[in-house]
């Protein structure tokens, strides 16, 4: 069976990335939101001058991360190519006060989706642990899977090609 998500390319281009989406804010608001500093956020002018800046960070890997940003129809993205720096519980806070934002993360193996509304984490899985799923408003596997496709179907309707903004993480 062909995975016919439109982020699936995501997983298979990058084998540690980090991918939130909150509703009703742009990209470069998610990124400030994500911890990133206005000082630090550019446009870059081609996909050649990206990928240098995104890639001249992996020599200092672990104190450092970059996003990519834009907007997808009333979402905006913050994609980490190389890190999960916007999986971090505070930045995922910040990221959804007033609004709702999704986190998938995948890093050494480990793979989790968290869901949070208004600043409190609803529900998130690990799908290593499936077992230990957060639990939050008495949400439940069935529940959770449902609100996530609805909110990835909403957000995902639209690919992620708008001019994407460049930020360090640290």
């Amino acid at each position: 069976m062909t995975d016919t998500t439109p982020l699936c390319w995501i997983g298979d281009t990058y084998e540690v990335h980090c991918l939130v989406l909150a509703q009703h804010v742009t990209g470069r608001e998610l990124l400030m939101r994500l911890g990133g500093d206005s000082a630090d956020m550019f446009i870059p002018q081609d996909e050649k001058e990206a990928n240098q800046f995104l890639w001249a960070g992996m020599e200092d890997y672990w104190p450092w991360g970059a996003a990519r940003v834009g907007e997808a129809g009333s979402w905006g993205f913050s994609l980490e190519p190389a890190s999960i720096w916007g999986s971090n519980s505070a930045r995922l806070e910040q990221a959804s006060w007033g609004t709702q934002a999704t986190c998938c993360f995948t890093a050494d193996g480990t793979e989790c989706v968290e869901y949070w509304r208004d600043g409190v984490l609803v529900t998130g899985v690990d799908t290593a642990a499936p077992h230990e799923q957060t639990r939050k408003d008495g949400a439940d596997r069935t529940s959770w899977w449902s609100r996530w496709n609805a909110l990835a179907f909403s957000a995902w309707a639209a690919a992620l090609t708008a001019p994407a903004w460049l930020c360090s993480m640290k």
